[in-house]
């Protein structure tokens, strides 16, 4: 972090310290509220209250009203005991109350005539109905937290045991990747839109959207998801929030050791290893570890630390398609397509105009189906070098998912988590904490040379200071000071670092003018086969800090709350842009007989390639960046006890995320209506780039101050043990998720890779470049800067989005330490993020269907010098388009998008008491959206818009959406000998087993197709079902109900299936405890723990393409669905 970013925070901090204008946006703390009567029903006022924490003996005092009601405010989480007394009555005593974050208890309290010296022992529960608040959340107790199996023994993983919260890939593993982490979807939410608190502080990272740190398992106390119409002190979701709470330390010394581990011998073996006879994947896994706390000085100063270590070696497999030695050669005679037919391979340079078909052409195939030696392209026989052959027989047929690849993926990580709290009096109190974590992190190169897709190395130092400060300046005025920041410096290196492109057989020229600094092997991507290469180091050290003041004023019926929050977000952005070139090779130059008309039975991607010639190419030039983006909250809130049985909860929410900046203004924004110095005979050219700091205001968009957000909420309590709840709020959305264009600082060269639409082709990949490469200019061309190039640049005038969240939610409390809720849950997002290309044609221009192709004279002719439109012709289509001075231009995000959710959940909880406790959560629902701005690995894959002119066409079923699901976690202390013999009661008792059980429905399935034009779905064949009675693995979907389009048409197939899903989830994990007491203060635990106990294999969507090789085919299992490991562990606790 910057000198400049720590003063940004600290002066936040300062002046809204000074000016005691508040915050509450992140409450680490809990309310105990209640109300005091005698038996007869009547209240009593003027009893004197105390709360007394029972882990640090701090006693804080307060007096019932003329009302008979008592507030404590700003309760740090724990256990509480509440006692009462007044002269006349007997005094009041009732412990166990467990106090948690963001969570208002109320605990009524009743007198009865006596002597003052006599006690009334209450023995009961924490209370579980939630009587003063209309927010829907759960809190994730530190029982569940410690006990519950988790695969990453990462405890947010445990969100997903809440109602309408699904994690998505990576979600809830090792605390790695911020990026990977991101996603999980709540409340019906956009997957990166939700936000991550930790101790109150913000920790999402600037574009990325997921946590910067987590703490750990033993360092975690609690955490609360959020998941609909919080009150006014939470911002900047359109989904939930997840609020995690650090441990502190108590009056009493407390700690642990521990050893966790695994090994590939105690584990199962993935569904399709077995398939092909492959072996389980090597794994060495160990997690260790301490933690200490206890007081310096009793009752007053306490400190909690952590230590955990993380080393894990796992051989990662997967199955890949690669050329056959046969296709290497140029033989494409045994190449067939999933109906068995051959696959015909047409020569590009046989093409033609068709003399049957005026307006259309017409393509000869290769004799016999294959290549002729010299027409095989050098570089691409160069890089097939790197690329190994199959290993396995692949699928029938098709012989795809050819190769079975293993690779190691070493992670060394360290993580130290250290807090010390400080209560100055019982009424001050002065807490901070770090967070330091270091990982080292290998990814897995599966060809095992430079040309792997991926083998990077990634590093990840991350630093986390907190420091917070609370008073009660009076027994009805409160203040809740924070500041805190993360910092984390992500950077990675490549095989191939330092690449030299003529060792592949391409121009020394190309190699001379290519940006050097970070550059690495070529990158392939091939229909048909695998994506390959590597060719960028990076790094990106961010930072995100928050500062935060918070009043609270107590009123007879009101507790009122205003505030203001800083958060200030930075990010410093070191890439290259693919330097050595990244070339994508489709079907488009070997298909046939029409070049133009795509088949499931011509054309192969890897004969194009073989022959050089891609369908596009480029090699871009980069900037390094600079950003920052800065928020600011205002808000108030009003908990109005209207009366002893209704609460109103009224909110107001005023927000600024102000423009993402760059230091050096290395930003780039697309004006439409700006006109062009471009002087072109018979064209009007207007629109291009403009630049912050230069031709407009520093920013990348345009101020808006008008995001006011209400809130307003009810509890009705008419009956002793049942609560109806009901609230609505807005909730603007956080712009994470994508990237800021930087066209000038950045720009790239694109291959002419042809002249008429790819009817033929024109540059090779022997000599991708001939021209040069173009090297980013800044600001210094203004208008002009990028022509003959695609540009990208952000429209300024956007407005961002907003959510808008409702519940109505019945809770009954049928017994102690149980909770029943039942609620319907609805969410409507406007204006949320999506991409925005600009460049498109319209409706009517797509009606001229192949006389689009036809080359036309190039009025840009000698005044483009380089790239596609430097030539004599051009395409009749770039002249139609709205900007034809480029060959695409893209807006940037626009918020443009909508969704709608609606979901009816069900709740049953039971907090843990008599040795057993249980959450169950069941979610129907339905989530219907236009599209997505971006996803993270395991999410459900898709394509983007198909057809610019009609974005009512994208609304589907979303790519989230999950019908149904159900998870069931219990706990159970098995009550068996735990008393009597000593022999019995070593084997016998302390045994304690843990589930979690999941069952949720398929996800939906995204065709794809490749038409030429700007089409990108399949058209649905009339009348044909596309679901099957009884799907399998090698025919998931009726394949035959889809068709190809015609060229410049658009499929007619929606955006998802409305009545096909991937493969259902079903998976228990278990954990089984034994607890050996080892004199008074110690113990000793065992653990063994199965994660997908009955090893169910969840199977990943099909292949999505209607040309692919595996199309309706399944190839592979999801994440959620990995085959069974075991753990085990032991505990020394004291």
């Amino acid at each position: 972090m910057t000198r400049r970013d720590v003063q940004t925070v600290f002066g936040a901090f300062v002046v809204t310290a000074t000016c005691a204008v508040t915050l509450h946006a992140q409450s680490i703390t809990g309310t105990v509220t209640g109300n005091v009567s005698d038996t007869s029903g009547a209240v009593v006022p003027r009893v004197e209250m105390s709360l007394i924490n029972a882990d640090t003996g701090v006693v804080r005092t307060a007096s019932s009203d003329e009302r008979g009601n008592f507030r404590f405010l700003l309760v740090p989480p724990g256990e509480y005991a509440v006692e009462a007394s007044l002269p006349g009555f007997r005094a009041f005593r009732r412990a166990g109350i467990v106090v948690e974050a963001d969570r208002s208890l109320a605990v009524p309290v009743q007198l009865e005539v006596g002597e003052l010296e006599q006690t009334i022992e209450v023995q009961a529960g924490t209370p579980l109905l939630e009587t003063n608040t209309s927010s829907l959340g759960t809190v994730v107790d530190e029982q569940k937290i410690e006990s519950l199996p988790l695969l990453g023994r990462n405890p947010t993983g445990l969100a997903n045991l809440l109602p309408t919260v699904r994690g998505i890939g990576f979600f809830g593993g090792p605390v790695l990747s911020t990026w990977r982490l991101a996603g999980v979807t709540i409340g019906g939410g956009d997957p990166l839109s939700s936000s991550t608190l930790v101790d109150g502080m913000a920790m999402d990272k600037m574009q990325d959207g997921g946590a910067l740190v987590l703490p750990t398992v033993e360092g975690t106390r609690e955490f609360k998801v959020v998941t609909n119409a919080m009150s006014a002190e939470f911002g900047r979701t359109a989904g939930g929030i997840m609020s995690i709470i650090t441990k502190a330390g108590t009056n009493d010394f407390h700690g642990n050791l521990f050893e966790y581990l695994r090994n590939d011998a105690f584990n199962a073996n993935e569904f399709f290893a077995n398939k092909n006879d492959q072996p389980k994947p090597r794994l060495r896994w160990n997690q260790f570890g301490g933690s200490l706390g206890g007081p310096v000085f009793r009752n007053r100063l306490f400190f909690f630390g952590t230590y955990e270590g993380y080393r894990e070696r796992r051989q990662q497999q997967t199955t890949l398609t690669v050329p056959t030695e046969r296709q290497r050669r140029g033989d494409f005679s045994d190449t067939r397509a999933s109906n068995g037919d051959p696959i015909v391979i047409y020569d590009p340079l046989t093409t033609r105009p068709d003399p049957e078909r005026p307006g259309n052409f017409i393509r000869d195939p290769f004799p016999r189906n294959v290549i002729p030696e010299d027409r095989l392209d050098p570089v691409a026989q160069a890089v097939l070098d790197f690329v190994p052959l199959p290993n396995v027989p692949g699928l029938p047929v098709t012989g795809a998912e050819n190769f079975f690849a293993s690779a190691g993926v070493p992670i060394d990580k360290h993580s130290i988590n250290v807090r010390l709290d400080y209560n100055l009096t019982s009424s001050r109190r002065l807490s901070g904490r770090y967070i330091y974590e270091k990982i080292d992190w290998g990814f897995a190169n599966f060809f095992d040379t430079i040309a792997g897709e991926d083998g990077r190395n990634i590093l990840v130092p991350r630093h986390s200071p907190f420091l917070q400060y609370t008073d009660t300046l009076s027994p009805t005025f409160l203040i809740d000071a924070k500041v805190g920041f993360t910092y984390e410096n992500e950077h990675w290196t490549v095989p191939a670092a330092g690449f030299d492109v003529t060792s592949i057989g391409m121009p020394v020229q190309f190699q001379n003018d290519r940006q050097k600094n970070g550059d690495g092997f070529p990158r392939f991507s091939i229909a048909d086969a695998t994506t390959f290469g590597r060719p960028n180091a990076a790094g990106n050290p961010s930072t995100t800090g928050t500062a935060s003041v918070a009043l609270t004023k107590l009123f007879e019926r009101h507790s009122l709350k205003f505030g203001y929050e800083h958060r200030v977000y930075r990010r410093n952005e070191q890439i290259t842009s693919n330097p050595s070139g990244t070339y994508s090779f489709t079907r488009g130059f070997t298909q046939g007989p029409d070049p133009l008309q795509a088949s499931v039975t011509a054309g192969y991607g890897v004969a194009s390639f073989l022959v050089g010639l891609p369908a596009s190419g480029s090699a871009g030039w980069s900037t390094d960046t600079t950003r920052s983006l800065h928020y600011d909250a205002v808000f108030i809130q009003d908990d109005w006890n209207v009366s002893p049985t209704v609460t109103l909860n009224l909110g107001l929410r005023w927000e600024y995320e102000g423009p993402v900046k760059d230091r050096f203004n290395v930003l780039s924004n697309f004006d439409p209506t700006i006109p062009s110095p471009l002087e072109v005979p018979g064209l009007d050219v207007a629109g291009g780039l403009v630049f912050p700091g230069e031709d407009v205001p520093r920013g990348l968009t345009e101020p808006s101050y008008t995001n006011v957000g209400p809130r307003f909420g009810f509890a009705y309590h008419p009956f002793e043990k049942s609560v109806l709840r009901g609230g609505y709020g807005i909730m603007y959305i956080p712009t994470t998720g994508t990237g800021y264009p930087t066209t000038g600082f950045s720009i790239t060269t694109p291959m002419v890779t042809t002249l008429d639409g790819g009817v033929t082709p024109h540059d090779d990949l022997s000599d991708p470049f001939p021209d040069g490469i173009i090297r980013a200019p800044g600001a210094s061309q203004g208008v002009l800067t990028g022509i003959g190039t695609s540009v990208a640049g952000q429209l300024r005038d956007v407005q961002r989005g907003y959510s808008q969240q409702w519940n109505l939610t019945i809770q009954h409390e049928p017994w102690d330490d149980w909770l029943i809720e039942v609620a319907y849950i609805g969410n409507k997002g406007t204006r949320l993020q999506r991409s925005q290309a600009l460049n498109f044609l319209s409706e009517e221009d797509l009606a001229l269907g192949n006389q689009l192709v036809e080359s036309v004279p190039n009025p840009f002719f000698g005044i483009i010098e380089t790239g596609p439109l430097n030539g004599e012709t051009v395409p009749r289509e770039q002249l139609l388009l709205p900007f034809p001075q480029f060959t695409g231009a893209s807006g940037g995000v626009a918020f443009r998008g909508n969704s709608i959710y609606h979901a009816g959940t069900l709740k049953v909880e039971k907090r843990f008491s008599d040795g057993f406790s249980l959450l169950m959560a069941y979610t129907k629902s339905k989530l219907i959206d236009d599209g997505r701005i971006a996803s993270r690995p395991g999410s459900t894959a898709g394509t983007g818009v198909q057809n610019w002119n009609n974005l009512r066409a994208e609304r589907s079923k979303s790519l989230e959406d999950v019908p149904q699901r159900m998870v069931l976690a219990t706990s159970w202390a098995l009550p068996f000998a735990q008393d009597g013999d000593g022999i019995l009661r070593h084997l016998v008792g302390g045994w304690q087993i843990n589930t979690i059980t999941t069952i949720e429905s398929g996800r939906p399935i995204s065709l794809s197709a490749p038409v030429t034009g700007p089409g990108t779905r399949p058209n649905a064949v009339p009348d044909a079902e596309a679901k099957l009675d009884d799907p399998t693995l090698e025919r998931w979907f009726n394949t035959d109900a889809f068709a190809l389009p015609e060229p410049f048409t658009f499929g007619d197939a929606p955006r998802t299936l409305p009545d096909v899903h991937s493969d259902g989830l079903f998976r228990i994990d278990l954990s089984l405890f034994k607890t050996f007491p080892i004199a008074d203060r110690y113990r000793l635990q065992f653990r063994a723990e199965a994660f997908n106990l009955t090893n169910t294999p969840t199977f990943d969507t099909p292949g999505r393409s209607l040309t692919g090789t595996t199309f309706g085919v399944v190839t592979a299992t999801t994440m959620e669905g990995r085959p069974r490991e075991l753990q085990f562990a032991l505990r020394l606790d004291w």
